[in-house]
């Protein structure tokens, strides 16, 4: 994640996680965009579920997330049921690998968007 900031910045790593009976969940990155949160999962190939994801949304009510995978540039929206009658709804924004370092460009472009 080194290369998503300006080279003279260092960066600030931050995660999440919960710890409940039966239940954990982690989520690998956190950044700061604007006045945004935006939580960053990376996946090693192109599945993977994304549980901890849906329920951190869920939970914090964001609308942009990213997965960095091995497969091709895509935005969805996520509709997905998390226990207790929770949903998470939200943009999901899948970045390729070599795309890291372009995630704020890309979150530009859905800002504007929603504008």
């Amino acid at each position: 994640m080194r290369t998503i900031e300006p080279f003279y910045m260092e960066p600030s790593l931050y995660y999440w996680v919960r710890e409940e009976k039966s239940s954990n969940a982690e989520i690998d990155y956190l950044i700061q965009h604007n006045n945004q949160c935006i939580p960053i999962e990376v996946k090693s190939g192109r599945a993977g579920k994304l549980k901890s994801l849906h329920l951190f949304m869920a939970q914090k009510e964001y609308r942009i997330a990213i997965r960095i995978y091995s497969g091709l540039p895509n935005k969805t929206f996520i509709v997905a049921p998390v226990h207790a009658g929770k949903v998470a709804e939200y943009t999901l924004i899948d970045l390729p690998f070599y795309l890291a370092g372009q995630i704020h460009r890309y979150l530009e472009e859905i800002n504007n968007e929603s504008a």
